[in-house]
């Protein structure tokens, strides 16, 4: 029937470790397709007020600590 639920629910991991290289997304505009390169280097965390799992990644062309959620990121390569 239409409606009806099977008992299944999606479950999404977010599997990111200290380390990690990542590619840094940012869109100020439609057009703009800004990437930067970054080593997380924090635990991941749920964060309260922005409401989604979050983590602490080191910019390399800023030089600065960023908290990034998981659409801002995509893994480069897993550190070991």
């Amino acid at each position: 029937m239409a409606g009806e639920t099977t008992g299944q629910k999606l479950i999404v991991r977010w599997e990111i470790n200290k380390g990690d290289l990542v590619r840094i997304r940012r869109r100020r505009s439609l057009d703009d397709k800004t990437t930067y390169f970054g080593i997380v280097v924090g635990e991941k965390r749920m964060d309260q007020i922005l409401l989604f799992p979050c983590i602490n990644v080191y910019n390399m062309t800023t030089r600065q600590i960023e908290l990034l959620t998981p659409e801002a990121l995509e893994i480069v390569s897993r550190a070991f």
